[in-house]
């Protein structure tokens, strides 16, 4: 299985598109992607070449593969690759079709295509329109099920096509109607003919093939148990898994082919969430299942794999995380003349999950954690993570109110320059995914996001919200009890976080400085000191915060009274106290619940609130709003 992901226009059709061009459809018949001369970029030259190599081949596969046979290009050098190369031409100027090409193993030509040929593909193309297919009059995806069903055997398939003929016959018998309708026919036309070659007619079902007896069928679909209706009766949604079962039931032709590629172009279309799972499960299932080989070696293989596109975070979540490869756009410039202007051109960076040295552990835990929420982070060029709930509430209307601040210096631009810079800002952050890691291992999130092979990353700006969080340290000498500040946080993490002194900003930034090497501009990592709920506490924000509290603890004036009654630098740390276990049993103040109640306060614009120094920096790095108005 290998799941596609990303952005809109970053290239996952047309990776499709380049596995149609490099194998044939599984059966004759099936619509075919064929080259136009708009698949050469007009600077790519006079050719295009699009190259296949397929591994862990088995000692058959190798011997059948032989004359494509090529060094495995990968890290297991001694793994048997094959390797198969389609170059297409442009039609020159006057001509209307270009050429194509095709060669194995490196080598020119194409020696033994009927071998090529055994690699072969299925093609679901997306936004379906599975009513119209599984009404059409054509029968092709019944009549390959029929004859699968008949065992691909021809004498089987003439027994079934003599014995629907008799069927036929016993019926023109018994029924008078037709015969009547014969001679009222017969009588105008012996009239028309008499007074030259008296004719005569008689009417008969057509001799039926195998194709004809499949367009006379029709799918019809019900809940279980309900008499079924016509499939336009049904929802969209389970016309479209009825449609993907017949092209599922065509896989068993994948017998007769080595490698059969199952191309799905969004196939959560029309499907609500619990269909998507059940979908890509049972996907697995085929594929899984393919890779248990034939029983006889001389046999084709029969392998298939999936190769699916998306942008439903359902199915990403749902995926390995070492099935999915994120495809985004980027930019190059091609080298031109020395003084002339390079030409800037989009090309598509592919990340494979698989090949960012996860360590078993790291995928594991990335595999749970990768819920609907977090996997919509591969799907964008900006990321926020954050370590809870609290953080995820308040960002929103903080990340408002620090654009409301920022806009005051666009007063140098006309109203219509501003209100653009405005909107474009607010947009930003409203399409920037807001993922929790639910603790603070920030790592495994931080290495699919920024590691990439040649420089190309999933994500082009992270931001890291944490806590600066002293961890379970000795107190001065003599001390009776050590410090314990989210011990739980402790154990999600690494080692490393129990270090007497132990600075996460610290060791986040040289993770991704020096191990994976990562540029300084796709990420900023900003810490509260301790934690967030001090940082709220100022003599500006202190009024909103008490009448939440009172709102939460409506009998609890004096213990508010406690925290006034301190110095001013002591409230923040007793405003925090707030939210730790209360002893003999008490009830914390509860982080989540108070987020969102300072959360929803803060919709209104003339509520007064200073947003935390640090949240207000990231914001800023993350929008792009760090200086004054933008010309």
């Amino acid at each position: 299985m290998t799941v596609l992901v990303g952005e809109n226009n970053g290239g996952k059709s047309n990776t499709i598109d380049v596995l149609r061009l490099l194998t044939e459809p599984l059966e004759d018949g099936r619509p075919r992607r064929w080259w136009t001369s708009r698949d050469a970029a007009d600077d790519h030259g006079s050719q295009v070449h699009l190259t296949a190599t397929y591994r862990a081949l088995t000692a058959a596969e190798s011997g059948t593969h032989l004359q494509a046979r090529v060094p495995s290009p990968f890290e297991t050098v001694d793994e048997a690759c094959a390797q198969y190369t389609v170059a297409y031409a442009p039609p020159p100027p006057g001509s209307r079709s270009g050429r194509t090409t095709w060669s194995a193993g490196g080598k020119d030509g194409d020696p033994e295509p009927e071998v090529r040929r055994g690699i072969r593909h299925v093609y679901l193309p997306p936004l379906r329109d599975a009513q119209q297919e599984l009404a059409s009059s054509s029968g092709q995806s019944l009549k390959l099920i029929l004859a699968a069903a008949l065992g691909g055997d021809p004498a089987k398939v003439e027994k079934f096509e003599t014995d629907y003929l008799q069927s036929l016959r016993e019926f023109e018998k018994q029924q008078g109607a037709i015969a009547v309708a014969e001679q009222r026919i017969n009588r105008p036309l012996q009239q028309l003919t008499e007074g030259a070659r008296t004719q005569g007619m008689k009417l008969r079902f057509a001799e039926p093939k195998l194709e004809a007896i499949a367009r006379a069928l029709r799918a019809r679909m019900s809940d279980a148990g309900m008499d079924p209706e016509e499939v336009a009766r049904s929802g969209l949604g389970y016309a479209n898994l009825l449609y993907i079962a017949t092209v599922l039931t065509e896989l068993e032709a994948a017998q007769e082919a080595d490698l059969t590629l199952l191309l799905v172009e969004e196939p959560e279309a029309h499907l609500h969430p619990q269909l998507q799972t059940l979908l890509l499960r049972l996907l697995y299932d085929h594929a899984n299942a393919s890779a248990k080989g034939p029983e006889n070696p001389s046999r084709p293989s029969g392998r298939i794999q999936v190769v699916i596109t998306t942008h439903s975070p359902v199915l990403a979540s749902v995926a390995s995380v070492e099935d999915l490869v994120v495809l985004r756009v980027h930019e190059t410039e091609v080298a031109a003349e020395p003084g002339a202007i390079g030409i800037r051109r989009r090309e598509t960076a592919i990340v494979p999950i698989s090949r960012l040295g996860l360590s078993s552990a790291e995928s594991a835990k990335l595999s749970r954690y990768l819920d609907v929420t977090k996997s919509t982070m591969l799907f964008g060029d900006r990321v926020i993570l954050v370590e809870g709930i609290a953080e995820a509430l308040l960002l929103p209307p903080f990340a408002d109110r620090v654009i409301r601040d920022w806009s005051q210096h666009l007063a140098g631009l006309d109203g219509a320059q501003a209100a653009a810079q405005i909107s474009a800002a607010t947009s930003r952050f409203r399409g920037t995914p807001i993922v929790t890691v639910d603790g603070v291992d920030f790592k495994p999130f931080l290495k699919i996001l920024l590691l990439g092979p040649d420089g190309h990353r999933v994500a082009d700006k992270v931001l890291v919200i944490t806590d600066q969080d002293p961890t379970r340290r000795p107190r001065n000498e003599g001390d009776a009890e050590d410090i314990d500040v989210k011990e739980t946080d402790v154990e999600e993490a690494d080692e490393e976080e129990a270090k007497a002194g132990y600075n996460r900003k610290e060791s986040l930034s040289k993770y991704l400085r020096i191990e994976l090497k990562v540029p300084d501009r796709h990420f900023r990592i900003v810490e509260a000191i301790p934690t967030l709920e001090p940082q709220l506490f100022n003599e500006t924000n202190a009024p909103l915060l008490q009448e939440i509290f009172l709102d939460m603890r409506k009998q609890s004036g004096k213990v508010w009274d406690e925290i006034t009654d301190r110095s001013t630098d002591e409230r923040p740390e007793a405003f925090n106290k707030l939210f730790a276990p209360y002893p003999k049993g008490g009830k914390n103040l509860a982080k989540g619940e108070y987020s969102y109640r300072l959360s929803a306060r803060l919709a209104d614009p003339s509520a007064r609130f200073e947003v935390p120094l640090y949240l207000r920096e990231g914001l800023t790095w993350l929008l792009g709003i760090e200086g004054q108005a933008q010309q």
